[in-house]
């Protein structure tokens, strides 16, 4: 998380002093009260430590309990951006397209909407398809909006658990060949077996004379399209350089289970710079 972001964590509410609720057996304030627990005790608080705590504060009122139950839901929904950032990373996925991300969530602000990004969040609200392909020249927002799905999957729990290392994985495809050998059988696993797969910049790895890697990545993919698990791939070829490097299995792939999505417009970082 980046030192930016220190700032927007709440301090816990105090109740008002001046306040007192006539009816301390009011249904309103049990029920508020218990809500109350019942979050905390969620985030594994210490209730016999807050109950004590609000006996020592007195009597409270409905809208003191339910400004408390606001804090710690709120503690609990940035802990959560959070940890799901820090494994994204762990797992490959870029800080410099992360920070963005979750700046915007811990705000509570929807980040720029770029046609790359609509379109990957169309295709995930689709069902019975699993592989995507953003197509593009540099700079249209490919890899930001593969990270962003990834992100917005993740911190809403869409993605699961799937025990075999992790739920996603991000890898460069230049990074693809260093994966495939036996050495790195684990980690080779690891990309067949993740719910979401994103494969960066595909078409920039270098191509064998003898075409192990494109056996590779062929075996990758029809892995993954065969368990139906989601896989995103970033290019800047079109869909006739795709197809002739990638093979004509692979495009009838994401023809019947996919979609091969072009991205027009001009660069959003010259843009930004000008």
């Amino acid at each position: 998380m980046s030192s930016s972001n220190k700032g927007l964590r709440l301090s816990m509410p105090e109740p008002e002093p001046d306040r007192v609720f006539d009816d301390a057996d009011s249904p309103e304030l049990t029920r508020a009260k218990n809500e109350y627990l019942r979050v905390a005790k969620v985030r594994r608080f210490n209730t016999d430590a807050i109950l004590e705590q609000l006996a020592y504060e007195g009597c409270l009122t409905v809208e003191d309990f339910e400004k408390k139950t606001a804090w710690v839901k709120e503690q609990d929904r940035v802990e959560n951006i959070e940890t799901v950032a820090r494994s994204m990373r762990d797992r490959g996925f870029p800080r410099r397209h992360l920070d963005t991300i979750v700046a915007a969530f811990i705000e509570g602000k929807d980040q720029q909407v770029t046609d790359a990004l609509a379109k990957a969040r169309a295709f995930a609200a689709e069902t019975g398809r699993c592989l995507l392909v953003l197509s593009g020249g540099t700079g249209v927002g490919k890899t930001h909006a593969a990270v962003s799905l990834t992100f917005e999957l993740e911190v809403n729990g869409r993605l699961g658990y799937n025990g075999l290392g992790g739920i996603s994985h991000f890898i460069a495809a230049t990074d693809l060949a260093k994966r495939a050998g036996f050495d790195h059988e684990a980690q080779w696993r690891e990309l067949e077996q993740s719910r979401l797969l994103v494969i960066d910049d595909y078409g920039a790895e270098f191509a064998d004379g003898k075409g192990w890697l494109a056996a590779a990545f062929d075996g990758l993919i029809n892995h993954r399209y065969a368990d139906c698990r989601l896989t995103v791939i970033t290019t800047n070829l079109d869909a006739a350089a795709f197809k002739s490097r990638a093979g004509e299995r692979i495009a009838d792939r994401i023809v019947e289970a996919g979609r091969f999505v072009v991205l027009a417009g001009e660069s959003l970082r010259r843009r930004k710079a000008g």
